[in-house]
């Protein structure tokens, strides 16, 4: 199936309500950070849309993707999954998504996150790109194949990054480096735009400046009381794959950084009376962030680490060799860190909850996600073990925006912390 019809008017209409969402924060602040996190949505849509409107050629990429490199090539791009994602929220769209990709025969026990953009691609509401640039997480063939399936709905040109699994050796900085460099060639051929390796070295340097700001952010976090509102981790997440490379990133992380700092000198968290300092261990359920909202301000519980976001190593890139530290910087960043070896996210969730004196975890288990079910279990026991914490594990569909995930969340999270404040040590007051 090829699609033959455009239809930009629920882009369009995403784009919209974030702009209003925007308006709204600001005359009615609750953080500057916020207000950024959706000005800066709502200009990243709008950036789609100008170039499509001047004929300049735009591309889609997957989570994972080095943005710096498109900001050395003068390319304007998007990362389709979290966009698929945001238009769901604002419209509401979920449903009409996973419809759309069920017709397509796509099975409904695929992850919704590389669901939701089949179905949107299949009903036209994207723009048409010059190309898409997709990669694997680590195991997850979900994200490994649906780049090629998007590329045949709209007929565009795909390239493939195909990341190695195995950390820390020679051979894979060098693998990965090919493989980037194999990227830029496909980029030029397909845009007409050459890699400008000043500029590039420009946006490795915005880059880790963005990086140490997330380091700062991190040790902040994990300050008692917390100080950073659980649904702020997700946000400064997706900003940072968007903003890579560039200054409107540097703002935003620093003034994120400065609003913590702000409270831990202030001595002031955000949760109502914090009894509960939870570790989170897999992505939020995206569109049920006012759950996380309730746990601070009616459950005295805030989310004071979530290490697949924050726990960033040191990267310090090398001018001389820019793709390269490209490269080594994904050997660096959490997320890719969190979802490949096992003793790797094992090392990073005992670290952080004996860091931040965590007193129980949430495992927001996506059941559609074969990575995080295979590991539930091995990460519950070694947290047991090692930290004395207890576990909730959960079962849903991270994308379910629906009234009866967002009831049977409360209910679990209810049990699982009149346990906690029975447990020695599991009520920090």
């Amino acid at each position: 199936m090829k699609v033959d019809t455009i239809d930009l008017s629920k882009f369009n209409q995403a784009a919209t309500i974030l702009e209003k969402i925007h308006e709204h924060r600001k005359r009615n602040p609750t953080t500057r950070s916020e207000e950024l996190y959706y000005e800066l949505m709502a200009k990243h849509f709008r950036e789609i849309l100008a170039a499509e409107d001047a004929g300049k050629p735009f591309i889609y990429y997957s989570m994972g993707i080095p943005n710096e490199i498109f900001e050395a090539m003068g390319i304007v791009a998007m990362e389709y999954d979290m966009a698929a994602g945001a238009i769901a929220s604002v419209l509401k769209a979920h449903e009409e998504g996973t419809d759309a990709a069920s017709k397509l025969g796509i099975k409904p026990e695929i992850c919704s996150a590389q669901l939701l953009p089949i179905g949107f691609f299949s009903k036209g509401w994207f723009p048409r790109p010059a190309a898409l640039i997709y990669t694997n997480l680590s195991l997850c063939d979900n994200v490994s194949k649906n780049g090629h399936l998007l590329g045949e709905l709209y007929d565009i040109p795909t390239f493939f990054v195909d990341r190695p699994y195995y950390w820390w050796y020679d051979r894979g900085v060098e693998y990965m480096t090919g493989e980037l460099e194999d990227l830029v060639y496909f980029l030029e051929e397909h845009t007409k735009r050459k890699l400008d390796y000043d500029k590039l070295n420009e946006a490795n340097k915005l880059s880790m400046e963005q990086v140490k700001l997330i380091r700062e952010i991190h040790a902040l976090g994990m300050a008692t009381p917390c100080p950073m509102r659980a649904r702020a981790a997700t946000q400064a997440h997706w900003l940072y794959w968007l903003y890579a490379g560039r200054q409107e990133g540097i703002n935003y992380f620093e003034t994120f950084r400065d609003e913590l700092k702000e409270l831990v000198d202030q001595k002031k968290g955000v949760a109502t009376e914090e009894k509960f300092r939870l570790i989170s261990l897999f992505t939020p359920p995206q569109h049920q962030m006012k759950v996380l909202d309730w746990l601070e301000n009616e459950r005295c519980a805030a989310i004071v680490s979530e290490p697949y976001y924050f726990r960033w190593e040191e990267w310090i890139p090398d001018p001389s060799k820019p793709l390269e530290s490209l490269a080594r910087k994904y050997y660096h960043e959490p997320y890719y860190r969190w979802y490949g070896k096992l003793s790797e996210s094992l090392d990073m969730a005992v670290n952080d909850a004996l860091e931040s004196k965590a007193n129980g975890a949430v495992n927001w288990f996506n059941s559609k996600c074969r990575m995080g079910g295979a590991v539930a279990k091995i990460m519950k026991d070694t947290l047991k073990e090692k930290v004395g914490i207890p576990t909730l594990t959960f079962d849903l569909d991270m994308l379910d925006p629906s009234s009866a995930t967002e009831k049977a969340l409360k209910e679990a999270l209810e049990e699982f912390l009149a346990v906690l404040a029975l447990t020695p040590g599991g009520n920090k007051n």
